[in-house]
């Protein structure tokens, strides 16, 4: 009884933690979401916009998952360090209503490893050439990827679809496989306005699409003939007709 308890368990302790965590976080990968969300991606798609400029520096890159057994959908963008950059979705290419997430310019100097907070993150309702109404908060910052020089990340989730949402303005995602209108748009600071500053120009924005498609076909295989009631219908629309067609009964 005297020698056990002094050399039993001394090596076990002084070794365990200091290897433990020391390589997992230099290991992500640099523009696509690491393994843990990767992993959830049960449909998904990437796309580039406006890689026609400044050598590609201040393409707008998105990936774009949808976990549909939680109803999740992961929003990965990549933009220009000292750029505003904006994907909107909806139907068409137009600017008009359209669901867009905003991610707002940042300081440099102040901010030299550019983190994106969730506050530099913003959603809209976009108008016609007009920025539109502010939404409040839908989208929850996640994390944030090493990039190449005068590039930046930001990996966001939200549910597919709001149930608040009356007025459709947060855009209802599928749990399909589909393809997405995408509007995009970038601009810089000018130092006149703490948001946005100068709006995009004529080659700083434009329209295309993403295709989302699954990781398994044999879970989705039901998408040929069906869609989520919860994701189709408008019930405010549909009470509203109801009422109409009381009132013209009565």
């Amino acid at each position: 009884p005297t020698i056990a308890p002094t050399t039993a368990p001394s090596p076990a302790p002084s070794i365990a933690p200091s290897l433990a965590p020391s390589i997992a976080p230099t290991t992500a990968p640099t523009y696509a979401p690491t393994d843990d969300f990767w992993s959830r991606y049960e449909l998904w798609g990437t796309k580039t916009f406006g890689s026609d400029k400044g050598n590609g520096e201040e393409a707008i890159v998105l990936y774009l998952g949808v976990e549909a057994s939680t109803n999740t959908v992961f929003i990965n963008v990549t933009g220009s360090t000292q750029q505003w950059f904006a994907i909107g979705f909806g139907v068409g290419g137009s600017m008009k209503d359209k669901y867009a997430i905003i991610v707002d310019w940042t300081n440099a100097i102040a901010n030299p490893i550019s983190v994106i907070s969730q506050s530099k993150i913003l959603e809209y309702f976009l108008g016609d050439h007009v920025i539109g109404q502010e939404l409040s908060p839908f989208v929850d910052r996640k994390t944030q990827f090493e990039t190449s020089t005068f590039r930046r990340n930001v990996l966001m989730e939200r549910k597919a679809w709001n149930p608040d949402d009356e007025d459709g303005y947060y855009y209802n995602f599928s749990l399909c496989p589909k393809r997405y209108d995408i509007v995009w748009a970038r601009g810089t600071y000018s130092g006149s306005s703490a948001l946005f500053g100068t709006a995009h120009k004529s080659g700083d924005r434009g329209s295309g699409h993403i295709d989302l498609r699954a990781m398994n076909d044999t879970q989705f295989a039901h998408c040929s003939w069906t869609l989520s009631i919860s994701q189709t219908i408008n019930w405010k629309l549909i009470i509203s007709l109801m009422s109409i067609m009381i009132l013209n009964i009565f």
